[in-house]
């Protein structure tokens, strides 16, 4: 369906909970690749939003600690570049790569 909300984390989250040695899991990174993948890093939930999936960085770097965990270091190194290049001088980080990050959630219509 297109208004079903698949959002980002619990796909990492699968893998970091149950751990990398239950390979059926491992697909999860797949469909985010294939679904919620947006100027190198990762929207809050899968394409289509309408504020066009800007980046979420928190989101972000749990994919790279999952694609690590999978043993998958290099695509970890890429993502986590995507964050150092959105990092401020100071260390911060903004949530998302522009105002208006759409959490598909719509909470006005229950």
């Amino acid at each position: 369906r297109e208004d079903r909300v698949i959002p980002t984390d619990v796909q990492a989250w699968a893998i970091l909970s149950i751990g990398p040695a239950q390979t059926q899991y491992h697909r999860a990174l797949d469909f985010l690749e294939s679904n919620h993948l947006v100027g190198g890093g990762f929207g809050f939930k899968q394409n289509g939003n309408r504020f066009d999936d800007h980046i979420w960085y928190e989101g972000t770097a749990q994919v790279a600690r999952a694609f690590q965990a999978i043993g998958r270091p290099e695509r970890s190194m890429e993502l986590l570049e995507v964050i150092r290049e959105a990092q401020s001088a100071d260390g911060a980080v903004v949530a998302a790569s522009s105002d208006g990050l759409d959490t598909g959630f719509d909470l006005n219509n229950g």
